[in-house]
């Protein structure tokens, strides 16, 4: 308990090359988590298209007689599952690179309080810390508490 009283008490007095430090780890575990986030969205999302294509193979091969109707049905059972398999997978991966993500944001904001908190550092760098850190945090606030919350840049 005590060690942990410590860190805290550390974070202020954080050195410049440690903040620095603990910024980069979380931007490389926040750019991990992320990228896992986006393939398992991608994956689900073309899941639909994936058993519509496996359904066309399916019948195809139906139609060409290199399988009776007891094994097209059996493959039409065999395409659910895995449509069904693609689309909950991102619900689990989602929810768990979540978690990561978080930490990772973490790590940005001690970093950046850490920064704000420098008196080696000039006013205005100090003052652009704090305003980042507070929009890491509200970032992390949000998502922990509400789902589906995101940004989305749409490109014209």
């Amino acid at each position: 308990m005590a060690r942990d009283s410590q860190f805290i008490k550390d974070i202020p007095n954080m050195s410049k090359e440690k903040a620095t430090k603990c910024l980069i780890y979380g931007l490389i575990i926040a750019i991990i988590f992320a990228l896992v986030i986006s393939t398992s969205i991608s994956i689900g999302g073309f899941a639909d298209e994936w058993q519509t294509m496996s359904n066309y193979q399916n019948q195809m091969g139906y139609w060409d007689g290199l399988y009776g109707y007891g094994e097209y049905l059996q493959n039409q059972v065999g395409i659910q599952n895995v449509h069904n398999i693609l689309e909950f997978q991102t619900v689990i991966f989602v929810n768990i690179a979540q978690i990561g993500l978080s930490f990772g944001l973490i790590f940005m904001v001690i970093a950046f309080v850490s920064f704000a908190t420098n008196d080696s550092m000039d006013e205005k760098a100090r003052h652009i810390s704090l305003v980042l850190a507070g929009l890491i945090l509200l970032i992390v606030i949000f998502s922990l508490f509400f789902t589906n919350v995101g940004v989305q840049i749409i490109y014209t």
